[in-house]
């Protein structure tokens, strides 16, 4: 809170002052010895001030309605509160309504009417603020709730059974946010006013009170919220399933209730992280437990498939293709430039990155070659010395420290925006999104008649499948392993990595040999290397060339090594 000096003689108004339309009070006006007028003025400056400050913070990122001050602000949420109650009670004394009365109106229908109207007035403040030039509101919360009035009103046209439950969680939600905001300003003008009249000069930390105080405990009706849209997301796949094959527009109702209570919960969830825990991005980490949920889906299906087996070769083949998208394109050829490659080479490796979806190349080898250049230091963005957790997926929930953002600043990437391929996928970041979840849908609709199939098997659980395979090398190959090239450095020599990322494994010769095409000392029948042998592939097919290696240096280290002996 602004301490507002009370020496002054004249008071600036601060830009959040200026911002909420506070006019500062006229010179003299919070001098204690002044006349009486100026004692008001003062009393009516100081109360206005302190209310705009204390409801500063809360009004940073909520809604329109709470965004009014004083009598306004109060008005605008109590009156829409009292409505939701009202339509809470007669939702749950229906069943005790005369049946006369109820033959004449239908009391779920009308409240379910007026819950949509509602969700639609919602909408004319925001049309509001986006027709104003000097705000730019997010259309989310427009989206979310005309989405809403839209998919309740289709539910009553269809005679959905779960209307009622649908809007008595909605009205009972919105009853207690309203109630809330409701609260939150009217004890915060209740409290400046008190301070204002008891000490008129003394204004430093006036506010701070009851209104601050509950709008710390915002968290707990977001997670109401977030509660609220869980159970309508249960309820409807619940009705999906049980009206599967119907062809009255139940089933069809019920989905479109799935994805929107799936999209409101996430982000709820989202809003919820960014706003109520530090450091934690709340975007990836709902978007990673989302594809989480979805991968254990794809091993139910998988697991209960008519052609398991087939499927679960389809499963293995796009897990390789994908790493070896990551291996053999991102991190061998354009993070280390270990070889040189054709167009044609690397336009396959780019669809197969795009599958792996690791984020662009660009990024990816910028980043790859920040942690070899700061291995294991604050810089290094995946830093295993902060323990398996934080190396394996924690660096990715969590900010990006500036030492670690400074440092991808300084490394060179001009190579990389050379290339057009990188640019192309650097700029549209959304074919990744595309290519790794749309095409196993189209390829198994094609060898099964089933996108779904697709989705949840060949796209969700592969791609968590090659996330943590990726992974265990910035985690468990940092961690655990021997060390035959260089003692001095945590990266080790991991056989079960290995295997499970395609041979990237050997990570104590990776490290020590970086440049390396083959990421290990030996080849194929020595060391499990596939990554190595499909390079070596292209070369035979003339796409690749110049492949570097380091076994002439380790040789030479050993000699020298037995000299000085």
């Amino acid at each position: 809170m602004r301490q507002i000096a009370a020496e002054s003689d004249v008071q600036r108004p601060s830009p959040t002052s200026r911002r909420a339309g506070v006019q500062p009070p006229p010179a003299g006006a919070m001098s204690v010895s002044g006349s009486g007028a100026a004692a008001a003025e003062s009393q009516a400056a100081d109360f206005s001030h302190a209310h705009t400050h204390t409801l500063a913070v809360w009004k940073r990122k909520g809604s329109f309605l709470t965004k009014h001050d004083g009598v306004a602000g109060m008005v605008c949420n109590f009156v829409p509160g009292v409505f939701c109650a009202v339509g809470v009670v007669l939702l749950v004394v229906e069943e005790y309504i005369p049946t006369t009365m109820r033959s004449r109106q239908n009391i779920a229908s009308l409240v379910s009417s007026v819950f949509s109207f509602g969700k639609i007035l919602e909408l004319v403040p925001l049309v509001i603020k986006m027709l104003d030039s000097k705000q730019r509101p997010s259309p989310l919360p427009g989206i979310l709730s005309s989405a809403m009035a839209a998919h309740c009103w289709c539910a009553w046209m269809v005679s959905a059974p779960y209307l009622s439950l649908l809007v008595l969680l909605n009205l009972i939600t919105l009853t207690l946010s309203y109630f809330f905001n409701f609260g939150v300003i009217f004890a915060s003008r209740k409290h400046c006013s008190k301070r204002a009249q008891a000490a008129p000069s003394q204004t430093g930390g006036v506010g701070v009170g009851m209104g601050q105080w509950l709008g710390r405990w915002r968290w707990v009706v977001a997670l109401g919220q977030l509660i609220q849209a869980l159970v309508c997301l249960g309820v409807c796949l619940r009705e999906w399933g049980a009206a599967a094959g119907n062809s009255d527009g139940l089933a069809l109702n019920a989905f479109e209730g799935v994805l929107l209570y799936a999209f409101a919960s996430c982000t709820l969830s989202v809003a919820i992280i960014d706003e109520h825990t530090q450091g934690y991005r709340g975007g990836m980490c709902v978007f990673l437990f989302v594809a989480h949920v979805l991968a254990v889906v794809g091993l139910y299906s998988l697991a209960t498939h008519t052609k398991r087996a087939a499927l679960f070769a389809d499963l293995v083949l796009w897990w390789f293709v994908s790493e070896l998208g990551i291996t053999a394109g991102a991190h061998r050829l354009w993070a280390h430039r270990s070889y040189e490659a054709s167009w044609e080479a690397r336009l396959v490796l780019l669809v197969w990155n795009c599958i792996a979806n690791q984020g662009s190349i660009y990024h990816w080898a910028r980043d790859h070659r920040v942690h070899h250049r700061y291995s294991e230091t604050d810089k290094d963005p995946h830093n295993a010395k902060r323990g398996f957790w934080y190396a394996h997926m924690g660096w990715l929930l969590l900010e990006k420290p500036a030492a670690v953002k400074e440092a991808g600043r300084q490394v060179d990437c001009s190579d990389l925006l050379a290339d057009p391929l990188v640019r192309f996928q650097k700029s549209y970041a959304w074919i990744n999104q595309l290519m790794c979840f749309g095409l196993p849908v189209l390829w198994a609709y094609w060898r099964y008649g089933n996108g779904w199939t697709g989705f949840v098997v060949l796209g969700a659980l592969r791609w968590i499948l090659v996330l943590h395979c990726t992974w265990l090398v910035n985690s468990a190959a940092h961690l655990w392993g021997s060390h035959p090239y260089s003692a001095s450095i945590n990266p080790a020599e991991n056989t079960a990595v290995a295997v499970l990322s395609s041979g990237e494994g050997w990570h104590n010769w990776h490290h020590t040999y970086p440049f390396d095409y083959a990421c290990s000392e030996y080849g194929v029948g020595r060391q499990w290397n596939p990554t190595k042998l499909v390079i070596d592939t292209m070369a035979v097919l003339g796409w690749v060339k110049g492949r570097r290696r380091a076994t002439k240096f380790w040789h030479q280290a050993q000699v020298a090594k037995a000299r000085r002996r």
